[in-house]
């Protein structure tokens, strides 16, 4: 056999999806399992990165166990995650705080006070990034753990 399949795996806010396609991009088969949102605070969305990581494990073994499914012929593996939001880890690799999802909303605060006093605040950060700023998005989240979990931030690596 050759290697002539895609596999994907979409790691969603709620759900983590794998399927496997072939060259034409025609969904041959697929599995997937739910994740739980938490909300800690009103307006706050987390959820937990071991459980995230859980459930793409055992949606890759639902998919692999299919008796269609040959490995052998996955020619390629493509991976999408959550678009923003902050995912820390430490530097074992294991999470240091659940996940922080593009819909939280602990930053209105912080980005309603930035707008206040820096008109044109969105329009700057769009210029030198090209990114929009929003609740949940990476940058004011970091800020928030600066300013709220510092301790999160000392003890992480890297944020996905």
């Amino acid at each position: 056999m050759t290697a002539d399949l895609l596999l994907g795996i979409d790691i969603g806010t709620s759900v983590v999806k794998v399927a496997v396609f072939d060259r034409a991009g025609q969904e041959l088969t697929s599995a997937s399992r739910r994740t739980e949102l938490t909300a800690p605070h009103p307006g706050w969305s987390e959820t937990s990165m071991e459980e995230t990581w859980q459930a793409a494990v055992a949606a890759l073994d639902d998919l692999l166990a299919q008796p269609a499914m040959d490995k052998t012929r996955i020619a390629a593996v493509g991976v999408t995650g959550n678009m923003i939001g902050a995912w820390l880890i430490d530097a074992q690799g294991r999470p240091v705080r659940d996940a922080i999802l593009w819909s939280d909303g602990r930053t209105r605060q912080l980005l309603e006070k930035l707008r206040g006093e820096h008109p044109g605040f969105d329009s700057h950060i769009f210029r030198i990034s090209g990114s929009v700023i929003e609740h949940g998005a990476t940058l004011p989240v970091i800020r928030w753990l600066a300013d709220h979990e510092p301790e999160s931030l000392r003890r992480a690596v890297a944020v996905l």
